[in-house]
């Protein structure tokens, strides 16, 4: 159901005539997506008793009227911001997917109230662009949990153990007995990371993915951060676990529409992926002096051979795999 919302939402934004289509027919919550006359995308939920009016941001225009045929009310959200659009239709595809479990239509509403709770923070316009070393970390992350097939684990499990946005210390933490994995991207011809705190590499079960990312000019085959991400929500077929990466990437704060980032293309030159073991050389904060605060450093890994568990080298689109 997510998913045709989704693409239905997409459609009419790529249109963008004036018109609204009903979410779920079946749903105990009367739900429309549409495309106001300006060009605005809006969201509008029809129900029997007056709702609440929800405290969003100015990024949003929220109308609450009531109609005069039938007595019914209506709650608009209607965008004012387009770098927030995909955020918007994140938002949509979490409501569809929350409401449509709701045993009537009160609790359905109240369900719609507390997502927009939750949401609050995402829909506030932020207009920075990531940095171009950002962006290279953000796509080997992405790269990694979810098409790299690495880590064994099914794609809807990498969706809710990725935890790097919520600031996990690693960035992504599978229920045991899984592994904890922090990625990190590296330059060619470059041999350090950084670690960015005493936290990613103290605990047990962790390993370190080291991936190699190199900027190309040739659109043939490589990865753009768009391109990566719609890969991603097409895969995971099921609308809950695509409402749960949703809500993990609108906490980045990046919009994905940005033409900028689809002129920013990359390829995976290599893998190597690094037992963290007890002696893995790392700064830990179990045995650091209380009296140090924060910590960043840098680990070469050419000097990490007995801690590979494989590398995988991505060369000229071949792969080969030591390890």
């Amino acid at each position: 159901m997510t998913d045709t919302v989704e693409n239905r939402w997409r459609t009419l934004l790529t249109r963008g005539e004036p018109e609204s289509r009903e979410v779920d027919a079946e749903s105990r919550l009367r739900m429309l997506i549409g495309v106001s006359p300006v060009g605005r995308p809006y969201f509008t939920v029809i129900v029997a008793q007056k709702p609440g009016l929800p405290d969003l941001t100015s990024a949003i225009e929220v109308t609450r009227r009531q109609r005069a045929a039938d007595g019914r009310w209506t709650l608009t959200l209607e965008l004012q911001v387009h770098v927030l659009t995909d955020a918007f239709i994140s938002l949509v595809s979490d409501l569809a997917t929350k409401s449509a479990a709701a045993a009537s239509e009160s609790a359905a509403l109240e369900i719609f109230l507390e997502t927009l709770a939750e949401w609050r923070e995402l829909l506030t316009a932020r207009a920075d662009r990531l940095s171009e070393s950002a962006l290279r970390g953000l796509i080997a992350e992405l790269w990694f949990g979810f098409e790299s097939e690495v880590h064994g684990h099914p794609l809807a499990e990498a969706a809710r153990a990725w935890a790097g946005p919520f600031g996990g210390a690693q960035d992504f933490q599978f229920p045991a007995p899984g592994h904890n994995f922090e990625v990190k991207s590296l330059r060619p011809g470059r041999r350090s990371v950084e670690i960015s705190s005493e936290e990613q590499l103290d605990g047990d079960n962790i390993k370190l993915a080291v991936i190699t990312i190199e900027e190309v000019t040739t659109p043939s085959d490589s990865i753009t951060l768009p391109g990566l991400v719609t890969s991603i929500r097409s895969r995971l077929k099921d609308g809950a676990d695509r409402a749960e990466f949703n809500r993990r990437f609108a906490r980045l704060f990046v919009n994905p529409d940005d033409p900028w980032y689809s002129e920013q293309a990359y390829a995976v030159r290599r893998l190597q992926l690094f037992d963290v073991s007890e002696e893995f050389p790392a700064l830990r904060r179990s045995r650091l002096p209380q009296a140090i605060a924060r910590t960043t450093y840098r680990i070469d890994v050419q000097h990490l051979p007995q801690f590979v568990a494989f590398d995988i080298n991505y060369e000229h689109g071949s792969c080969t795999r030591d390890g």
